[in-house]
């Protein structure tokens, strides 16, 4: 499995991200990710297993009022393009990116967002 798209769904919960006391295989090689839609739970970016290969991500309805590090330490330096869509975001902060410098395109369209540090995209400037 590479591409899971789970737009415009009426999921509850995340849970099937990371059964307890497994590890899923098929999971671990996924390269897209999209879990969009107003039907769809809020989701926080904690809940995501460790996904070493994702190239893309796109989510709605994020729960998290602001980015942080440990956020986006499921993914590494192979993540292209973060969407963040409709959430409560209300802040980017500095160091947000240092765990995903590869990222090349970053839409955070319809969020909350108040303040914007100077530094939060060093990290990602010379990907």
């Amino acid at each position: 499995l590479t591409t899971l798209r789970l737009d415009h769904n009426s999921l509850a919960d995340y849970n099937w991200l990371q059964p307890p006391g497994q590890t899923q295989p098929s999971m671990h090689q996924i390269l897209e990710l999209s879990i969009r839609g107003k039907k769809n739970a809020p989701i926080a970016l904690q809940k995501f297993p460790r996904l070493p290969h994702l190239h893309t991500l796109s989510i709605s309805r994020s729960s998290s009022t602001k980015l942080d590090p440990e956020q986006l330490s499921s993914f590494s330096v192979e993540l292209e393009t973060l969407k963040i869509e409709e959430g409560s975001l209300k802040s980017l902060n500095a160091g947000i990116f240092k765990n995903v410098r590869g990222i090349k395109t970053l839409d955070l369209t319809d969020n909350n967002i108040e303040s914007v540090d100077a530094l939060t995209f060093v990290e990602v400037s010379h990907s």
